[in-house]
């Protein structure tokens, strides 16, 4: 006989195990489970050492459903269902489009250029404006004479004016030569040198 309601009480126990682990109402399956195990202890004898599951607490000679751990039976928990309403508010946005319209007004200048005679040119004002005045060495005769190129504007300042390169040096006033070196029997002169050189 205690064979057959310790078999019973094995399997009741995994059944409400397997169904606790399924989420269904943990409270109701351990309330059972207590009234089974104080109804076979009534039976056998009872054993005075009340040993509660790791989800349950002591309460009183038995134990009690404690799944969130907060030290109070589950089956004396009392839930509070909170509702909350949420009103929709809708807004309207109103658009306004204002069109400006510009109104350009384009006035043309138009420029007539009359071609103009060209200016006569003169050519000098004065002997500078025709350039820049020079020496340098020439043979003449065998011997070397320095010459002095210079510009003459001649008549300044008019549409006839005009410039001319002059030489002086080969001939004094007299029209006599005037050489700058006379060279020796054994020298010869060379264009560009002021001196006369060795003759070979």
């Amino acid at each position: 006989m205690k064979k057959i309601f310790a078999v019973m009480f094995v399997f009741i126990f995994f059944a409400a195990c397997a169904a606790a682990e399924s989420n269904k109402d943990v409270g109701l399956i351990a309330s059972m489970i207590n009234a089974i195990k104080s109804f076979i202890e009534s039976l056998t004898g009872g054993n005075k050492t009340v040993s509660c599951d790791s989800w349950e607490i002591r309460d009183g000679a038995g134990c009690c459903p404690d799944v969130n751990k907060n030290g109070v039976c589950d089956t004396r928990e009392t839930t509070t269902t909170t509702t909350t309403t949420v009103k929709e508010i809708t807004t309207t946005t109103t658009t306004t489009t204002t069109t400006t319209t510009t109104t350009t007004t384009t006035t043309s200048t138009t420029t007539t250029t009359v071609a103009q005679p060209p200016k006569p040119t003169v050519a000098c004002q004065t002997n500078k404006d025709c350039g820049v005045d020079r020496e340098y060495y020439k043979c003449y005769e065998g011997n070397v004479h320095q010459i002095t190129s210079y510009w003459v504007c001649t008549n300044p300042g008019t549409i006839a004016s005009a410039c001319r390169l002059k030489e002086a040096g080969f001939f004094d006033r007299q029209g006599n030569p005037t050489p700058y070196t006379i060279c020796g029997r054994s020298e010869k002169c060379v264009d560009g040198q002021s001196e006369c050189v060795l003759a070979s």
